[in-house]
């Protein structure tokens, strides 16, 4: 029945068009029926702006444009308004979000060091060592409709094979063997994504791909800054996806995981570990990748 009327309604309006134009005014058609003489000055998705026909150097008056059906404008054009729920409307509105969540991470990595003759090793540097890192922690993001910002903190245990010196009964370098070491580690996380929504259903789903940087904060038992900062500091590239699903009208949970790259920390790079070692001329190549999977709750504004 309402969908007869409004376009009986909308039919009327058009018929007076002819006559309304002599007077160089629009007109808005409400879904109640009710006819709005004004001059439009803004449409966008959530509300019209205009000013009234016997007030045209008056103030701007806003309706909603879940309240419209038409606008028929000056030229005979009319636009109809295509019905938007209210929960849209406070989607379209809210386009910020601040939330907290936990991830979990895994990485893995292999590096290449070569050095000079060294005695104890039997000859020159030209090896292969790995290195994977297990942890969990948690984080806190703000996002936009394009872009995720999260901050966070990451613990967990870093397992890497090294070159360990043989001590004899003297208390001197007897040799020198290769073997896995394991330190507890902690990282504060910096990242910053693009992503690309696109909403199914009840759904918001996202391709991101970004940056993260890595700034080691605790390393086993070292406390000098600046070998926690060579041994561990990170810089990787992330590709990965997100979801979005409405939980309440304000509050939604967010899983994403993402699968990135990085070229290992400026130690492995320069293996300046091995100097210690008693090599020389040391220099590596390095190559890490892992998975990062989360899940987290968030609140839109």
């Amino acid at each position: 029945m309402q969908k007869y009327f409004l376009q009986t309604a909308l039919l009327g309006l058009l018929l007076i068009g002819g006559v309304a134009s002599a007077y160089a005014q629009d007109f808005i058609l409400l879904r109640d029926g009710n006819l709005i003489e004004c001059k439009v000055e803004e449409i966008s998705q959530t509300e019209i702006r205009y000013r009234p026909i016997d007030n045209l150097d008056g103030p701007v008056f806003v309706i909603s444009a879940d309240r419209v059906f038409s606008i028929r404008f000056e030229n005979g054009t009319v636009h109809v308004i295509e019905a938007v729920s209210t929960n849209e409307q406070k989607d379209i509105q809210r386009k910020f979000g601040i939330g907290l969540g936990g991830n979990f991470s895994a990485s893995f990595g292999i590096f290449n060091v070569t050095g000079e003759e060294n005695s104890y090793y039997g000859g020159n540097l030209d090896d292969s060592f790995t290195q994977r890192i297990i942890g969990g922690g948690f984080y806190i993001f703000f996002d936009t409709t394009y872009v995720e910002a999260n901050l966070g903190f990451l613990f967990g245990t870093r397992v890497a094979e090294s070159f360990v010196p043989e001590i004899d009964s003297y208390g001197d370098i007897d040799g020198i063997s290769k073997m896995e070491i394991a330190v507890d580690i902690s990282y504060l996380t910096l990242g910053l994504f693009g992503k690309y929504p696109v909403t199914i259903g009840s759904f918001t789903l996202f391709p991101m791909m970004g940056i993260q940087w890595d700034i080691g904060m605790s390393l086993a038992d070292v406390t000098q800054r600046s070998v926690i900062a060579d041994l561990t500091n990170r810089f990787w590239i992330k590709l990965g996806a997100g979801a979005d699903m409405s939980l309440t009208d304000r509050i939604y949970f967010r899983p994403s995981f993402f699968y990135g790259i990085n070229f290992g920390s400026q130690a492995d790079r320069d293996g300046k570990v091995y100097y210690d070692m008693g090599f020389q001329n040391v220099g590596g190549t390095s190559f890490h990748h892992g998975l990062d999977i989360r899940a987290a709750l968030g609140f839109r504004f």
